[in-house]
Parts: C-alpha cells; structure tokens; sequence
C-alpha cells in the first residue's frame, strides 16, 4: 500500500491512510482510490460513495482544495498582509463556497462529490454533511422544487415538520438560519457541507446556498449552472483508457480478488474502448463480467461491437436496477431538456460522419444561418451534449452519436439533411483541390482566397472528409462516395495519408463498381495502385493499376502511370496521379 505523506497545503495528499488508500492497480500505473464508507448520522446523511474512484485524482484534489475551509485561510497567511489577512478571513467565514461539477450523463459527477463529502467527514472538516437529491436528470421523476428540497434538508437537520414555513423564500431564510445555529452549537463552529446532486436548472438550487458561516455547497448537474454567481465549476471529462481498464479491473476485483480478467489487459482495454471510456458504461459492462464469470471481456466488446446499437446493448443486467442503469433511459433525459431547435440540431449534428464538424458545415446541414447555428452550438456545449474541441468545431461523444444515429424518432428531413452535407464536402473540396493543383491560367472557384487558405481548410476537415467519403455509400449518396475520394487523392497522396487513400480509394472503385461508372472506376483504381506501390504492395499495386489501365482503354481514355496509360485530366476531376 503506498502511502501518502502529510502535506498541510494539499488536502488530497493528507488523507488519514486508515480510510483511504492511493496504490497503483494490477493494471498499468493508473491511481485507484479506494474511498471510506462513513457511517450516516442524522446530521451526516451523504450517500456512500464508490468502492474506489479511478482516474479522478486530479479532480478529488481540485474539489477538496475548495471544500477545506482552513486551506484558504492557509494560503492566505502565506503571503498576505495583517489587513489582506482579516479581509481573507472575513471572506472566508462569511458567504458560502459553491462548486458546481458538470458533465455528460454518466461520467461520474455524483461519484466525485461523494467521494470529496467522504473524505471531508473523516477529515472532521464539517459539523454536518447534508444531501438532497434534486432528481433534475432522474429517468421516470420529476424534478424536485426547491421549496421540496428545502423541506428535505431541513428534516435532515432536525427541524420539525410542523415548524417548517410554507413558501419558497421563508423555508430558504429558516434554512440558513437553520445552518447557522448548527455551526454556533458545534464546538468548534464548524460549517456545514451541502451536496445538492443533479440539479437541472440554477433555480433549483438559488435557494439552497447558505449565507454566511463559511459553508460548502457541492451541485453536480449535466448543465454547467453558469449563471450561479461565484460558483467554482469543473467540467468532467470521459476517463483515459488506462484509468478506464483500472476501473473495470478494480470492479472485478472487489467482486472476485483471484479473477483471472482483471489481468487482461488487451481484453478490457478493447471493451472499455467501445464502452465510450464512460464511467456507467464501464461499471455496466463491469456487472455482465461479474455476473457470467466465464465471459472474458474480449467476447463481450464482440457483442458490443456486433450491436445494432451500443447504447441499446449497455443496460445493467440486473432488472431491479432501475431506469438510471440503462444507457439510452439516461440520455433521453439530456435530451428531453433541450428546446425543440437544440434538439434537432444535437440529433442531427451527432449523427455526421466524422469526429468533428465546423460550424460552416452545420449551417449546411440545418438550413440555418450561420450565426443562429453558432449560438444553438454553444448552447449544446454548455448542456454537455455537444463538445468544441477547437474554436469552431464541435463534436459529440462515441456514445451520443451512437444514440443519435439510432434514436427512434429522427428529425424530420434528417437524409435530405446529411445529403446537403455531404454535396457541401464535396463541392468544398473539389474548390480546394482545384485552388491547390489547377494548372497555370485554368480558372478555379473562388470559395478559397488562396492555395494556403484551401491547404489549411483541408488539414482542419481531414479526418471528418475521409469518414464522410466511407460513410456515403451506406447513405445512399452515390456521387459523394465516388467523387469525394477523388477529389481529396492527390492532397492525401501528398500528404502520405496512404492508409487513408487506400480506404477511399476501394470504397469509390466499389461503388463506381456497382453503378457501372467505368471512368471514375478507373481513376480510382489508379489511386488505389499508385498508394500500393507506396507502401511497397507491389503485386496488389500492379493488378490495380492493370485494372485502371483496362478501364482506360474500355472508355477510351488511355492511362499513363508507372508506364501504364492514365488520362489527363483536370484536378477539379481528382487531380492527376503521381
């Protein structure tokens, strides 16, 4: 067991090693943290937390920082002046602290606010730790008010029903109140914790914040609560794949400690790639092991990559486990909190081909101006449903777009609407192709200023262009599929992007194939040769470039690479092989 010194300045460091333990799991290096399990009082009502906590250290750390109520004052004496001291001070026993934790259903919110309330108990930091669920997100409830939520936290504290106000406003000043009488009973007036889980809307918790004394308030909601004055907000992020192998290895584990599973590495590092690296996918996953303790994780990620849908497939085997445990029940509430035009932006956007999309291109595809467009973005980003990687472009996570491909209720328009995405691709890149390689005094479209500004659209669009050229046959858009990879050839081959041309290639010849459009067949098997031949494939590179030279000769267009005959053609066409 690795043990963690006593650092007075780093909460996360000098946790009392006889409740808490930091060690490197049987997997890779990654820190597990195994957290305490207090037990409730009536003044110490917070759930327990997780077994262990994988890959969070970073962010227990950050949390904890905010939650010490002596830390500041530490700080503070480190530096400041007598005066900038007594302000310090006075600010830090006066009004309440608020962090707010926001992230995409599932990523683990509740389990690091419970896990810092754990630690902070046994720290003896609080003189009550009190929780109300606001149920914001719960699938299958509905949100409570926070009048309701007031009512609850006043119970905690003993209050008597028969005493406690009717109304909004009077049950908050009773409630605050209520929170300063418990730090002036406690010996060493300390204040007190509130942990608000799942909020939905910053209205629900306004009421709750305490007033003066100092007191924490931890809120974790999908939303990021921004307009919650002096809130501290951290934004979660999915897990690395290490931390995610840890914890499905972890979770085998603690159920079996001799399970064989947790040592394979490969296995659960596949599974918990196609689990999205999303904490309750993991854990889910976790529980088919568990429960079929001869299922080796490569089988299950089989299952999981054979699915229809992931997200329809990533449910908790246990029936009695409730809504909050099934994949697609946890995102329809995300969903369901959107307006109507974010809603059909977010299917939509999420359903694209690629990892990203600028936001050019999803004015495309959602018939919007560009300005609109950019705003409903924003709005998702904040909402957690949409990610912005870049200034300008925005994505959605493997499982949200798993969910959106096969949502049940498509937006309307959604085909003619990833039809105009896909013409955009490939009217977009053919400007760029020609603005790169057109021959001297050949006229080109001025969607592009110039070769730097064509060249750098192309870099941004790469991966997303490559993937919506492999997409366009399934979508049923047969000029995208053929013409789109000859368009961006000549760019990949001199980017020796040959992987990607490879892909490209064999995906325009095969359709070009079946809709016996031999020319562009042709060319792409020209492209498929001369990237063989590349990669030092050379009997692959000369049976393709003998078909090109067939084709050729078939359509009466001769070729003339590697000594075979190639036509010449314009680049607008895919531009000329070398």
């Amino acid at each position: 067991m690795t043990r963690i010194r006593h650092n007075p300045a780093d909460p996360a460091s000098s946790i009392d090693m006889r409740w808490i333990k930091a060690r490197g799991d049987v997997i890779g290096h990654q820190q597990v943290i195994h957290l305490p399990r207090p037990i409730p009082t009536a003044l110490h009502t917070l759930p327990p937390p997780p077994a262990t906590l994988a890959g969070r250290a970073e962010d227990l750390r950050e949390l904890l920082a905010e939650l010490d109520p002596t830390l500041a004052k530490a700080k503070a004496s480190d530096w400041a002046t007598d005066t900038e001291k007594e302000q310090d001070e006075n600010a830090c026993a006066g009004g309440a602290m608020i962090s707010a934790l926001a992230g995409m259903g599932g990523v683990g919110k509740s389990a690091l606010a419970l896990a810092a309330g754990a630690i902070a108990h046994h720290k003896q930091w609080f003189c009550a730790e009190l929780f109300v669920d606001l149920h914001g997100y719960a699938p299958g409830a509905e949100p409570l008010s926070a009048e309701a939520a007031l009512d609850v936290l006043l119970r905690q504290m003993g209050v008597n029903p028969k005493d406690i106000p009717p109304g909004v406003q009077e049950r908050a000043s009773f409630y605050r109140s209520a929170l300063q009488s418990l730090s002036e009973a406690d010996g060493q007036r300390r204040p007190v914790l509130v942990v608000a889980d799942n909020a939905s809307s910053a209205s629900q918790v306004r009421p709750l914040l305490p007033g003066a004394g100092g007191h924490r308030v931890v809120v974790t909601s999908r939303g990021g609560l921004h307009s919650l004055a002096g809130a501290r907000h951290l934004d979660l992020d999915i897990l690395d794949l290490e931390a995610a192998i840890a914890l499905l290895a972890s979770d085998l584990i603690a159920h079996t400690p001799e399970d064989p599973r947790a040592e394979d590495k490969s296995g659960l590092s596949r599974l918990a790639g196609l689990c999205g690296l999303l904490p309750l996918a993991l854990e889910i996953a976790a529980a088919y092991l568990k429960r079929s303790p001869r299922l080796d994780p490569a089988r299950l990620a089989d299952r999981l990559e054979r699915a229809v849908s992931r997200v329809d497939k990533i449910k908790d085997p246990d029936r009695d486990a409730g809504q909050a445990r099934v994949l697609r029940a946890v995102f329809d509430t995300s969903l369901a909190h959107l307006a109507q035009t974010e809603a059909r932006m977010f299917l939509l956007v999420a359903s694209t081909p690629g990892p990203t999309l600028g936001t050019a291109a999803a004015a495309t595809l959602t018939g919007l101006p560009f300005e609109e467009v950019e705003e409903v973005l924003e709005e998702l980003a904040a909402a957690q449903m949409l990610t912005q990687p870049a200034p300008g472009r925005w994505g959605a996570h493997d499982l949200l777009s798993d969910y959106a491909r096969h949502h049940p209720h498509p937006p309307n328009g959604r085909d003619q609407a990833l039809g105009r995405l896909l013409d955009h691709y490939t009217t977009t890149t053919g400007a760029a192709a020609n603005r790169l390689w057109a021959l001297p005094g050949q006229l080109v479209p001025d969607l592009f200023s110039g070769p730097d500004t064509a060249l750098a659209w192309l870099d941004a669009e790469r991966t997303t262009l490559v993937a919506a050229a492999l997409a366009a046959p399934a979508l049923g858009h047969t000029d995208a599929a053929i013409a789109l990879p000859l368009h961006l050839g000549e760019y990949l081959s001199r980017g020796r992007r040959f992987e990607d041309l490879e892909q490209v290639s064999r995906s325009a010849q095969a359709t070009a194939r079946t809709t016996g459009d031999y020319t562009r067949e042709g060319r792409a098997w020209n492209y498929l040769g001369t990237t063989l031949r590349q990669v030092r494939r050379f009997d692959e590179a000369i049976d393709a470039l003998t078909r090109a030279r067939d084709l050729g000769r078939q359509t009466g267009q001769p070729w003339r690479s590697g000594g075979m005959d190639q036509p010449r053609h314009s680049a607008g066409a895919g531009g000329p092989a070398r």
